[in-house]
Order: structure tokens, then sequence, then C-alpha cells
């Protein structure tokens, strides 16, 4: 029997949702162990800095362009 309608649509919705949040945590992670926030390996990450002082990206697309240019003055 096949899954086609409704149900199929709201669960392909709610993936799309949760690996849109995987992929969010992923980079924002990155961007925290990049930046010395965040210290440590998977699992075992320790805060380098207050809660209170710790500012993320709004979106994807901010954290990708902060980390480009991160990357550049590397170089």
């Amino acid at each position: 029997m096949s899954r086609r309608g409704p149900e199929r649509e709201q669960v392909v919705a709610e993936l799309g949702g949760l690996l849109t949040i995987a992929a969010r945590w992923r980079h924002s992670r990155r961007t925290l162990v990049e930046t010395t926030v965040l210290a440590g390996e998977r699992g075992q990450y320790r805060l380098m800095q207050p809660a209170q002082a710790i500012q993320l990206p709004a979106t994807i697309q901010v954290m990708l362009a902060a980390r480009i240019d991160r990357l550049a003055q590397e170089d």
C-alpha cells in the first residue's frame, strides 16, 4: 500500500524541519568551537564564556557568511 496524500506530506514537512534544525545545530556548534566559545570534543564540550555573552546568527546563511569571512582572514 502506498502512502500518499496529506499524511505523507505532513511527514515530509516534519522531516524537513528536523533536518533544518540538525543542520543549524551542526553549523552553530562548528562556529562556537571555531570562535572558542566551546572547547572539547564531540559529546564533551565545555562552555568557555558565560551563556549570556553568546550570540548566535539568526540564519544558516548568516552563519555560513561569517564562517567564510573567518576563512578569508586565515589565508
